[in-house]
């Protein structure tokens, strides 16, 4: 258990110290998001978005700290690392010029697929290996995207990935998943002590480098805990626990579509957009979103207890 609280405690506390660097270098390199009239844009002036190089670094020495006290798992460390830097460079280059949605995707399958193949990371729910591989697949790119929809207020995304990691924690600490357990905290010691800079007035964004980083450590916190075949309550269980990205990314879909315009096309049309237009601050706001995520969560331990 010590050990355990030791690689929360680093990840939180290298987070905690580089988050203000990266606010720093995003000035330094004017790697900021600027509103510029863009009407998707609620804040007012320019917010460094470095944020995922604050996390991926956190990550990274949280790792390697890992490896060192859990040494078996280093191998299964060593590859998580590889695919989380991907999907993070992917990020910065979309934030920094941009890059077309199916690069992007691209990008995201192939960061996946060394994590699935490497690690050996099946869903088995239809015991055939290449639907398995899919389907697996689809849930590392959903979580990615799922997540970074949501990076919409200030600290909403960050503080959903620490509710999710929580509960991930719990659920594999009970069912004795080392390597589930470690991960999960991780990614809470990461996104809480990002949330310190994130939350309303957030000081930094995310940026896409962050938020789909953060999505990817959530997608592959799911399919960890998915991996006991033939199991509803385990295959469940990551859909409930991720209740508020999983909702607003449907949503967002289906709207889109029925529009006529293509799915990653942004809009203010989210739930959380619904109760600011009402009048709620974004903290206020931020907050109701933590409660659903809760709840969520309430809703997967029910599940998978009754299994």
């Amino acid at each position: 258990m010590f050990n355990y609280i030791l690689v929360f405690v680093i990840s939180f506390i290298i987070t905690i110290i580089l988050t203000p660097f990266s606010i720093k270098l995003s000035f330094y390199m004017n790697f900021l998001d600027s509103p510029s009239g863009d009407p998707l844009k609620i804040h007012n002036s320019p917010i460094p978005a470095l944020g995922g190089m604050a996390i991926l670094f956190a990550i990274l020495c949280s790792s390697l700290f890992s490896a060192f006290l859990f040494r078996s798992l280093a191998k299964s460390l060593f590859v998580f690392t590889i695919a989380v830097s991907i999907v993070t460079f992917i990020g910065l280059v979309d934030d920094r010029r941009g890059v077309p949605p199916w690069k992007r995707v691209a990008g995201h399958i192939v960061a996946g697929s060394i994590l699935i193949l490497l690690n050996h990371y099946f869903i088995d729910i239809f015991s055939n290996r290449i639907v398995d591989f899919g389907i697996t697949l689809f849930y590392l790119v959903g979580c990615i995207n799922a997540l970074n929809l949501i990076d919409g207020i200030d600290g909403l995304a960050t503080g959903i990935a620490l509710i999710a990691s929580l509960s991930f924690f719990l659920a594999f600490a009970v069912s004795a998943n080392v390597l589930g357990a470690i991960l999960s905290l991780m990614v809470m010691g990461t996104s809480a002590g990002f949330l310190f800079y994130n939350f309303n007035p957030a000081k930094i964004f995310l940026g896409d480098n962050g938020s789909t980083a953060l999505g990817f450590l959530l997608g592959i916190l799911a399919v960890l805990y998915s991996l006991k075949p033939y199991s509803v309550g385990h295959v469940l269980f990551p859909i409930f626990v991720l209740l508020v990205p999983i909702f607003e990314t449907s949503f967002a879909i289906v709207r889109r579509i029925k529009r006529g315009v293509p799915i990653t096309q942004g809009d203010r049309d989210h739930f959380y957009d619904y109760l600011i237009s009402r009048g709620l601050s974004q903290k206020k706001t931020t907050l109701i979103m933590y409660l659903w995520g809760v709840v969520g969560a309430f809703l997967g331990f029910a599940i998978i207890n009754s299994h």
